[in-house]
């Protein structure tokens, strides 16, 4: 596996520390949105354990490019990730998931093209602009 962690924050310098003698993770920092665009294209999944979050634009982005996702079970995260259907939710530092979730994402590429056709369908499903206009109109009755 190859994993690349775009993106800056306060634990970067720490990571890259303890993470300097593998050659199969890259840290790219901070990115220009175009250039952070270049690595969903490139990305075979996303990762996101993070600890508390509303509804990161990250999974939205994901969705966009059909990317299975691997994410913490917090915030709205689980109304776009499906347990099993577009990828894997997980409890918070359950690194034990985490690791099983990554072993089978990344084993299997039938289940990666499963879980991609699937996080498209929810995409459309859930967040396209009819629906949202949708969604507007029945909430004014219109």
């Amino acid at each position: 596996f190859q994993f690349i962690f775009v993106g800056g924050g306060t634990l970067l310098e720490e990571l890259q520390l303890k993470s300097r003698e593998r050659n199969n993770i890259l840290f790219t920092g901070w990115l220009e949105k175009s250039d952070v665009i270049e690595y969903y294209k490139k990305a075979d999944s996303l990762i996101l354990p993070s600890h508390a979050e509303g509804f990161p634009n990250v999974i939205l982005e994901s969705l966009n490019y059909r990317l299975p996702i691997i994410s913490t079970n917090v915030g709205a995260i689980s109304e776009s990730v499906i347990d099993g259907y577009n990828g894997f939710l997980i409890e918070v530092e359950d690194k034990n998931s985490l690791y099983d979730s990554i072993l089978k994402l990344g084993s299997s590429n039938e289940l990666r093209q499963k879980f991609s056709l699937n996080s498209e369908k929810i995409l459309f499903e859930n967040h396209s602009i009819e629906n949202n206009c949708q969604k507007i109109f029945n909430i004014f009755n219109i």
